[in-house]
Parts: C-alpha cells; sequence; structure tokens
C-alpha cells in the first residue's frame, strides 16, 4: 500500500521524467550530426554536452575522472543513435549524486556567464537546446527521486521482514 505521502512524491517526479522524454522526443539525428560537425563550440554548447557526458558515463565513476572535453563530445555524437538510446535508456533511478551534482554545476550560472536554460541555447543550436532540456529535467528527477526513496523503502522494510 503506497501511502499519501509517497504517492505525492513520486507525483512530484513525474513532471520532470515526462520532461526529460519529451526533450528527446525533440532530437533528431540531423541535430546531433550539426552539433558534432562544430569544431570549436560556444562555451555553452561545451557546457551541456559535458553534462550530457557526465550523466551517461558508465555507473559507478567518479565525476571529476570523466572525460568531458569537446573531443570527447564528438565522439558520443558520431553514432547519433547510440546516444539517443543512451539517453533514452538512462537509468535515472540509479544516478549516483555527485554525477547529478557535476551536470548541475555545470548548467549553473557563473560570474562570468548566466545559467544554461533551453531558451538561451536554442539560437545557438536545436540539439544543444534540447540536450539541456534533457540535462536539466534529468537533474529534476534526481531531486525528486532523492526525496521519495527513503519514503519507498520504509514502506518496504515491513513487507521485507514478513518475507
Amino acid at each position: 500500500m503506497i501511502t499519501q505521502d509517497l504517492q505525492a512524491a513520486l507525483m512530484a517526479a513525474r513532471p520532470a521524467l515526462d520532461a526529460a522524454d519529451a526533450a528527446l522526443k525533440t532530437l533528431d539525428r540531423a541535430a546531433l550530426a550539426k552539433l558534432r560537425a562544430t569544431s570549436a563550440p560556444a562555451a555553452e554548447i561545451g557546457q551541456v554536452m559535458s553534462a550530457v557526458l557526465c550523466l551517461t558515463s558508465r555507473r559507478g565513476t567518479r565525476a571529476q575522472s570523466i572525460d568531458t572535453s569537446w573531443a570527447e563530445a564528438r565522439v558520443a555524437l558520431a553514432d547519433p543513435d547510440r546516444l539517443l538510446r543512451l539517453l533514452a535508456d538512462l537509468d535515472k533511478d540509479r544516478l549516483p549524486a555527485e554525477r547529478v551534482e557535476w551536470a548541475r554545476r555545470l548548467c549553473a550560472a557563473t560570474d562570468s556567464a548566466a545559467e544554461l536554460t533551453p531558451e538561451r541555447l536554442l539560437p545557438l543550436s536545436h540539439g544543444a537546446a534540447a540536450l539541456c532540456e534533457w540535462v536539466l529535467a534529468v537533474c529534476a528527477y534526481h531531486d525528486a527521486h532523492v526525496e521519495a526513496e527513503p519514503r519507498r523503502l520504509d514502506l518496504e522494510a515491513p513487507n521485507l521482514a514478513e518475507s
């Protein structure tokens, strides 16, 4: 039985998950190919691709050890179908908090630049704007999931003890 408190927490996570899925639906091979063709991207495009690489890197790797260079981004963009599958199939429930925070910092405002938003990136690149929307949605989902998970585990604990 799901408590109302847990149900509310789970419902709070759903819009972020839906937003991540919606962002992916706006991405296509052409937009990713255009991004890859950029030899020296605007800093904002590099930042959003670094956040994508941080979130999609192999599970268990520390954020600081992940190669988030533009060269590595171009490798990821070389196979648009694989990248789209990777984004869609990412296990958002098991993302290490350290990597989510790293991705969030990459998109955050700094002294020299405003916060990355899809609206800010759209004039530069449709693909980067969609990826930014995906990164922000995944981070928001992570926050809601982290809030709901202890409640879910508390609810499951008595059931596990009975088995």
